[in-house]
């Protein structure tokens, strides 16, 4: 740096990962996470966040699956193509890291609409009280209600919210 070596110590090109490259860097990751950041507000808010309550709720729970796969792929991605040196993930080909990051969204995919999604609406419609590392046997949990009348209610919202979900509105 300069206290050490003096202004020759720097190097201030963009080649080499010198000082307009940090600069630079300074001004683009900001535009390009804001225009990320607003795509995917937009995408959101015309999906589901202009419908009434119930509707919005529906379709936000429908999105759940695209959003997780969105999320976990993303952060494949990142870590695949930024990689890191103690693990050798800077020497993955480009084609291996999209094909990996593809892979994990589409597992996401899958764990969000097999999974998730049966998870939120019996917690969050059928006002079960199952903890979040029950996720992997939602399937196999039996409903955890005090008395009848609020079970058949609450089966009643999940097949409506269920049949919303699948079928549109």
């Amino acid at each position: 740096g300069i206290a050490a070596f003096g202004t020759g110590g720097v190097v201030w090109s963009y080649q080499g990962g010198g000082f307009l490259k940090i600069v630079a860097s300074w001004v683009a990751s900001p535009v390009l996470s804001g225009l990320a950041s607003s795509l995917l507000y937009g995408c959101s808010y015309s999906a589901i966040l202009r419908l009434d309550g119930h509707r919005s709720f529906l379709r936000g729970i429908a999105l759940l699956p695209f959003y997780t796969a969105l999320t976990f792929g993303t952060i494949a991605a990142f870590m695949l193509f930024d990689g890191s040196p103690s693990l050798s993930l800077d020497q993955t080909s480009p084609g291996a890291a999209v094909g990996v990051s593809v892979a994990v969204a589409v597992s996401a995919f899958l764990f969000g609409r097999v999974l998730l999604v049966p998870w939120c609406l019996r917690t969050i419609t059928g006002g079960e009280s199952i903890p979040w590392y029950r996720i992997l046997v939602i399937h196999y949990t039996p409903p955890t209600f005090s008395d009848d009348a609020k079970h058949r209610e609450s089966a009643r919202a999940r097949a409506r919210a269920r049949a919303l979900a699948e079928g549109g509105e």
